[in-house]
């Protein structure tokens, strides 16, 4: 009762920079491809390493795995880990080794605790074999108790 009603809203559930993606988000190819735009620029602006980067995207399940498939297509298209001089770098180096070394463990301790690697996960380095880079990160299944 009262369906017809409902509307796609904002919510703040508090840390880690959660965004959620509702059914009528993705109602159509363009809709999608609007959100996913949206949704990779906030998590891998960076690499993810400033405190606003999304840390979790919360997705209707009616939609999961259509968001899941269009976003991670997105991830290998557009993240190429490059030298950060070029011109078309959108996905360059981490600054430190920590950083790297904790990227590692997060995954580590997602996987223990049931966590799906969707895609990356772990270290690389650009075309030319140089640089620090730990590979966009998309794990499914995540609960609260992980540490990403």
């Amino acid at each position: 009762m009262g369906q017809e009603n409902f509307r796609d809203f904002d919510l703040d559930i508090g840390g880690f920079n959660s965004v959620y993606v509702g059914q009528s988000m993705m109602s159509n190819q363009e809709d999608l491809d609007y959100v996913v735009d949206k949704i990779l620029w906030g998590t891998f602006t960076n690499q993810g390493q400033q405190r606003d980067s999304v840390q979790s995207i919360l997705v209707n399940k009616e939609g999961l795995d259509k968001f899941t498939d269009a976003f991670i297509a997105k991830v290998k298209e557009e993240l190429i880990p490059m030298d950060p001089a070029g011109m078309r770098c959108k996905y360059g180096p981490i600054k430190h080794q920590l950083t790297l070394e904790k990227s590692e463990a997060f995954v580590e301790d997602a996987l223990s605790k049931g966590g799906v690697l969707l895609h990356g996960g772990k270290r690389t380095s650009d075309r030319e074999g140089m640089g620090q880079f730990f590979e966009p990160t998309v794990i499914g299944n995540a609960m609260p108790d992980m540490r990403i």
